[in-house]
């Protein structure tokens, strides 16, 4: 599944194409999508113009001058690209916003696990109510310290569960949370309780490093995700733990890359430099 990385990568490629762009018309297949799309609902005025393109935790959102809002998930498969008016429809192509410049937004999931949903806020740049009581996004200035320190002081589950559950941390999912975790010298398995002030601080900047190189590389690519432009991902070349199983340390430490599974998802790490 596209994690922050991804989702930030998609986003930053999206707003020279859309933003103060009209929209011509839009359109959806007749498959549904995580939860069902009714297109009679989405009444653009004439000339309505895409005023913001953003990122809120693992979620697209598109902004309109009438205060409409899309807000799309991308799920396992999803994708987005940009064609201009003579582009041919490919399989799983689900929704379509046509622009007056003559280029199309155009939302393909083969899997159908993403999501498109329509909003109306109140004033601009407000978020959907559900988004509104989601953690602070891990490149804020607002994950700090004392957040961080906040957040685990006083729970007894693995540090590795504890950056997985996106209701106390926003998007980092697994890929980025083994990551950091090898960059930090952390046992995946060790309560979040137990991490020393060094840990949590080490582990905090981790995170913020992890994410940030990947969006500087695109996102990652294992299977299904694409950029906008139709390429991969290049941070899956740079993974240090991830996917590495059996294979040596990078750290010339003498021990091989581990997998074990954690909460149903395979958690990769050093046996030798994750001791503690």
């Amino acid at each position: 599944m596209p994690e922050l990385p991804e989702v930030e990568t998609v986003t930053n490629a999206l707003r020279p194409h859309l933003i103060n762009k009209s929209i011509r018309t839009i359109a959806a297949s007749d498959k549904k999508l995580r939860f069902p799309l009714d297109i009679s609902q989405c009444r653009i005025p004439d000339d309505c113009r895409i005023t913001d393109v953003k990122r809120r935790a693992k979620y697209i959102l598109i902004e309109l001058e009438n205060l409409t809002i899309f807000v799309m998930h991308l799920g396992m498969s999803g994708n987005i690209r940009i064609e201009n008016s003579k582009f041919i429809r490919k399989n799983h192509d689900h929704f379509f916003i046509h622009l007056k410049n003559g280029t199309s937004m155009i939302f393909n999931d083969p899997r159908r696990f993403g999501s498109i949903r329509l909003f109306t806020i109140d004033k601009p740049n407000q978020l959907p109510i559900f988004l509104n009581g989601l953690p602070p996004e891990p490149l804020s200035n607002t994950f700090d310290e004392n957040y961080f320190s906040t957040l685990l002081k006083f729970r007894t589950k693995s540090i590795k569960s504890i950056l997985m559950d996106s209701k106390l941390v926003t998007g980092v999912g697994n890929i980025y949370a083994c990551e950091a975790l090898f960059r930090a010298n952390i046992n995946p398995q060790k309560s979040g309780a137990k991490l020393s002030k060094k840990q949590r601080n080490k582990l905090l900047k981790a995170i913020k490093k992890v994410l940030i190189d990947s969006i500087e590389s695109g996102g990652t690519t294992i299977s299904d995700f694409r950029k906008v432009d139709g390429t991969e991902g290049m941070y899956s070349l740079k993974l240090n733990v991830y996917g590495r199983e059996q294979q040596p340390c990078i750290n010339e430490c003498g021990s091989t890359i581990k997998r074990i599974k954690m909460g149903g998802r395979s958690t990769y790490h050093c046996p030798i430099c994750q001791k503690s």
